[in-house]
C-alpha cells in the first residue's frame, strides 16, 4: 500500500467516526474489515495495489450496513446550545448513502 492510499483510508474512517449524523461513530473491528475488504478487492480486480476507486468502493461495501443516523435528539451540537428544530432540518434527508457520498467527495491522492 501507499503511503497515500493508506492516509486516505484513514481520513475515510476519521470522517465517519467525526461525522454529526453517525450515532456511535465507526467500530475499529470496522476499520480493520475495510482494510482488508479493500486489499481483497484489489485482489479480485487482478492488481497487486491498492487504488483510491477500489477504497471507495470498499467504503461503500463495508460502512453502508454499519451507519446508523444519529437521531436529532441525541445530535452532538445540542451540547454547545443549537436548536433541536435546526438539527431536525439538517438531518432530514441524511441517509447513510449520503454520508457515505460526502465522505467520498474527500479528494483521493493521485
Amino acid at each position: 500500500m501507499n503511503a497515500e492510499v493508506v492516509r486516505y483510508i484513514q481520513d475515510i474512517v476519521v470522517f465517519l467516526r467525526l461525522s454529526r449524523a453517525v450515532a456511535g461513530g465507526v467500530s475499529a473491528n470496522a476499520n480493520i474489515q475495510f482494510s482488508r475488504f479493500a486489499q481483497l478487492l484489489a485482489l479480485l480486480h487482478g492488481i497487486d495495489y491498492l487504488t483510491p476507486s477500489i477504497v471507495a468502493l470498499a467504503a461503500r461495501k463495508v460502512f453502508r450496513h454499519r451507519i446508523i443516523v444519529t437521531p436529532p435528539g441525541e445530535d452532538r451540537s445540542l451540547q454547545y446550545g443549537s436548536d433541536l428544530h435546526a438539527i431536525s432540518d439538517v438531518l432530514a434527508d441524511v441517509t447513510p448513502d449520503s454520508i457515505l457520498d460526502g465522505v467520498l467527495a474527500l479528494e483521493p491522492p493521485l
